[in-house]
Formats: structure tokens, sequence, C-alpha cells
């Protein structure tokens, strides 16, 4: 097979939703991250998505839709839930909300749990081909399961060429990590996924809810929540400023004798953007050299901060 790499162009989309509308495979790009798109409605397609990836079948997969009305044919929304996509969508919000039974989305993409995860993208190129299309399109990260997330059409070349149908090329995503997960209960909203959209921006709209993260251990399926994620083929270790022989070292700051850097200033909005393409960049220089470990300075652990080191926590899980 032959990955195109389409230009975002007007003719692009077209042959893209031809592309889903045949069971085939299409990388496109958010405002988070790049998404590997399959037709949600199409069992075999969605089970191309699962096998190129090599995901697990309990790692359930977002779906993304145009808007609220689409959302709400696939899902039933709760007076919570509706006032935050109201207020965030289309942005880095997905929402896990129970499966209306009339709908067609089949059991696999839920990992058979009743619950769908929802978002709807602002990146025009995605809300277009949606609209275009005319269905909700499933989209977990377009990068082999467990590995770094894409952030540039070349990380998803890099990963899937020859394996998917086709890429569209939307330059570097602008936020670079993944939409934080939500699920409501009647009087508390839970964090199931950290992401782009803090607990901060969060509460200042919702004050008068009880905000609480459930991140490991949660009984709902979410995607993205459990597994090693974000890993380099070479083993990391984070919080040291410190490199031994053999060694690459990721700074964040003012940092001495980094290779590469998140955030020279210390911006974590910067270092949120860079990080994937960091931990690439970095990761390909480590095989080349064959340095035997990649060392991640220390990044504060508060507003973005807190799921940058999400990530990198999970990046340097053993298992």
């Amino acid at each position: 097979m032959k990955t195109l790499v389409l230009p975002p162009a007007k003719k692009s989309l077209v042959v893209a939703s031809s592309i889903l509308e045949n069971g085939g495979l299409v990388a496109f790009p958010t405002e988070t991250v790049y998404g590997l798109g399959a037709d949600s409605f199409n069992v075999k397609a969605v089970a191309k998505v699962f096998k190129v990836k090599g995901r697990p079948s309990s790692n359930p997969l977002i779906v993304h839709v145009k808007d609220l009305e689409m959302a709400s044919e696939l899902a039933t929304f709760d007076d919570t839930s509706r006032h935050l996509a109201k207020i965030f969508w289309p942005g880095p919000l997905t929402l896990i909300l129970p499966l209306k039974k009339s709908s067609k989305i089949p059991d696999i993409v839920t990992a058979n749990s009743g619950y769908i995860a929802l978002r709807a993208p602002s990146n025009p190129i995605i809300q277009n081909l949606i609209e275009l299309f005319g269905k909700p399109i499933v989209g977990p990260s377009a990068n082999l399961s467990g590995k770094i997330s894409s952030t540039s059409p070349n990380h998803v070349l890099s990963d899937f060429n020859g394996t998917i149908d086709a890429i569209i090329d939307g330059e570097d995503c602008p936020m670079g990590l993944e939409s934080t997960i939500l699920m409501c209960d009647p009087t508390k909203i839970r964090i199931l996924r950290l992401g782009v959209l803090t607990e901060k921006e969060i509460s200042e709209k919702l004050s008068d809810l009880k905000i609480e993260s459930c991140l490991e251990g949660e009984s709902v399926p979410s995607p993205g929540s459990k597994f090693r994620h974000y890993s380099p083929e070479t083993p990391i270790v984070i919080n040291s400023h410190e490199k031994g022989k053999d060694e690459i070292l990721i700074g964040f700051g003012e940092t001495a004798d980094a290779e590469f850097n998140l955030s020279e200033k210390g911006d974590l909005v910067e270092a949120a953007k860079n990080l994937y393409h960091v931990l690439r960049e970095a990761d390909w220089k480590a095989q080349s050299t064959n340095s035997t470990r990649i060392v991640v300075s220390p990044v504060p652990n508060s507003g973005l901060g807190l799921t940058i080191n999400d990530r990198l926590e999970r990046a340097a899980r053993k298992d």
C-alpha cells in the first residue's frame, strides 16, 4: 500500500472522505495531536485501526463529531456534560457518556463498556472532513500503541507509511498534547485523563461542582488512561538534570549540556507543544548514536505541567 500525503485542500478532503467511505484509514490533524481516522460505524474499518496501531481491544477509541447535535445522536447527555460541551466544544475536551441504544456505534469502539468517548475538535481540517463525510469518525492518536504520539505528518508517516491509506498534512499541531477526558456525575466532574484543558480552566466555568481525579483504576474504560503510553524506544529517566556517559539530556528552562530543550524560557505552553516532537528527536538521536538512556529535566508540577509530567511518567514506566 502506498500512503498518500494529501495537502490541506478541498480536493484532499473529497479523497479522504472517499477512502473512509470505502473502509480505509486516514490520519488527520487536530489542535492537539494527529488522529488515525476510520468510519466509526464500520466494524471492519475500526478493526483495522486496532490492528495497525497494535492497540489492545480493551482500550476504547475516541469518536470525533462535528458538534453537539451529532454527538447527541450517539450518547445521552446530562445537564453538566451538555454544559461542558457548550463551553469547550469545539476544543480539547473529550466526554465519556452513556451510549444510546439507537446508536450505530459498534461495541469494538467502546470496548463493550456501554459508554462512548466523544470530542468535537476545533481544527478546521477535521471539522470540514467530518461535515463532508457526514458521519462521526473514530480518531485515536496516530501512533503505534504505547509509543510517542504524533504532532506532525512526518511523525505519522514514520509510524504508518505503507499501512494506512492517507495522511492529511495539516503541519504541526499547535497544542501538542491530547484532550482532557471527563466523566460527569450529578454532583462532580471526574478527570479520567489529564490533557491540555486544565482543571483550573474547568473549575472557573463550573465552580459549583467538585472536580476529582480518577486517573488509575477507573471502572469505565477511558482512552489513554491505562497502559504504558508515549514511550520512546530508548529507556527514559525523568526529573533529573544529570546525564551520564552515552546519555541524552532533554532540558526545561536553562539547562546546561542539554541536547534538546522543551522550552528554554521555561514556558509550559511551549513545552507542551514541543514534548512529543522533542521525545521523538531525542529517541532518533539516541538510536543513531547508541545512547543508553534519555534523561529529562524536572518540569513544574502545576497547570499544564501536570499533564506534561503525566505523559513523562507513563513514558518512563517499565510495563
